[in-house]
């Protein structure tokens, strides 16, 4: 983790004395949508006969977005992890008892950010950019069967999936004071691949036997704070 830090902490001391460039960071956070297609085939499949309701069913949730920028004239890089999560849940429950089917899914994502300055004005800033990286998503399956006030059965399983995405996208940037700005981001998020979920077993649909995976393509709309810490002339 120090040569991490000494790493940035060169770039950040060079950087803005050869190229007289902008350094910044910033925290965003926003509502993301997801398509889920294969999990939500599996709850359909595995679906049971008796009185059940989909209480969740992989619904829209927040995102959070730290990140380190560089800037060049109109031409900007960045470096951005995101942490995206959403679930579904199958209950139902009566006198007899009790049953729910629980996957909680999310996912870590680490990449780069491409910019270009479309638009400036006195103390705004419209930017179109192309994310891009890796994600790294995680499911955590809970099956809870209960009749007659006993249990008969509770099972827990985690599994994982690498994927890779990219995110054409626009930011709207607004300087409230000098070095600090709120943004407005507006993007659609692209999944790329096609690997299920593992761990010492793949997840398959009972159905059609096809593996299940993530499928995090969706809106991502947000804002967020920004600090220059070295703000170009």
């Amino acid at each position: 983790m120090r040569y991490l830090i000494l790493f940035f902490s060169v770039i950040c001391c060079t950087s803005s004395s050869l190229f007289c460039q902008e350094i910044s960071v910033g925290m965003g956070s926003g509502m993301a949508t997801f398509t889920m297609s294969d999990l939500k085939e599996y709850n359909d499949d595995i679906f049971p006969e008796f009185d059940a309701k989909l209480v969740s069913d992989f619904p829209p949730f927040l995102y959070f977005q730290p990140r380190l920028k560089f800037t060049w004239l109109r031409f900007s890089f960045g470096v951005e992890y995101t942490y995206l999560s959403t679930g579904s849940r199958i209950s139902a429950k009566d006198y007899s008892g009790e049953y729910l089917f629980d996957m909680m899914v999310h996912s870590n994502n680490a990449g780069i950010v491409l910019g270009w300055e479309l638009m400036r004005q006195k103390k705004g800033r419209m930017i179109a950019a192309m994310k891009g990286g890796f994600a790294y998503s995680g499911l955590k399956i809970k099956y809870y069967l209960e009749l007659q006030n006993s249990v008969i059965s509770e099972i827990s399983n985690n599994l994982t999936a690498l994927l890779y995405f990219f995110e054409p996208c626009l930011e709207y940037s607004y300087f409230v004071l000098p070095k600090i700005s709120l943004s407005l981001h507006a993007g659609y998020y692209f999944d790329i691949g096609d690997k299920p979920f593992k761990t010492d077993f793949t997840l398959t649909n009972p159905e059609n036997r096809n593996g299940v995976g993530p499928d995090w393509k969706g809106f991502r709309i947000g804002v967020g704070l920004n600090y220059a810490i070295n703000q170009r002339l």
